[in-house]
C-alpha cells in the first residue's frame, strides 16, 4: 500500500517570498498519486491547503505516518516551497521556521517500510553530504530483467 505526505508551503511568512504555485503543486501531486499509482485518497495526507504549514503540524503528521506504516508499505514524501542553505546545512522552509533536510532524511529512513521516495521541489534541496543510515547493497536485490544483472 502507498502512503503519502504532500506538503506545499506558499506562505513562508515573508510577503516578498510568497509562492502561489505551491498550492497547484500539491493538488497535481495528489492527482498523480491517485490516477497514476492508484493510491487510495485516504492514504494521502496533504498539508498546505490554506497555503501555510507550521513545523509542528508537519512533524506531527510525519510521526502519525511512521506509526501507521507497515513493512510492506511504500512511503512517498513530496515538498513544494522554499529551501535554504545556511551554515553548511540544507533546510526546507515552513511558515514558522525551517527544518533540516538531513534530519528529514534521517527521520524518513527510520520509517519501517520497504520503499521510501523523497521529492523536494525547492532551492537548496540537497547536496552530496547527506548520508543514508542504510546504504543500498545492489547485490541484495532480485533482478526482474536478467539482462540488467551485473555478472
Amino acid at each position: 500500500m502507498i502512503k503519502a505526505l504532500i506538503v506545499g508551503v506558499c506562505d513562508c511568512g515573508i510577503p516578498s517570498k510568497y509562492i502561489p504555485l505551491c498550492y497547484n503543486d500539491i493538488h497535481a501531486m495528489k492527482h498523480a498519486l491517485i490516477s497514476g499509482l492508484s493510491t487510495n485518497e485516504e492514504n494521502i495526507t496533504v498539508l498546505g491547503e490554506n497555503k501555510r504549514v507550521n513545523i509542528e503540524s508537519f512533524l506531527s503528521e510525519l510521526e502519525n505516518i511512521k506509526n501507521e506504516t507497515t513493512a510492506s508499505d511504500t512511503f512517498i514524501f513530496y515538498f513544494s516551497g522554499h529551501g535554504l542553505y545556511d551554515d553548511n546545512e540544507n533546510y526546507i522552509i515552513f511558515s514558522n521556521g525551517m527544518y533540516s533536510i538531513r534530519e528529514l532524511v534521517k527521520f524518513i529512513d527510520s520509517i519501517l517500510c520497504k520503499n521510501k521516495i523523497i521529492m523536494i521541489d525547492s532551492c537548496h534541496s540537497g547536496n552530496a553530504d547527506i548520508k543514508l543510515d542504510s546504504p543500498i547493497n545492489i547485490n541484495e536485490y532480485t533482478w526482474v530483467n536478467p539482462n540488467l544483472k551485473k555478472e
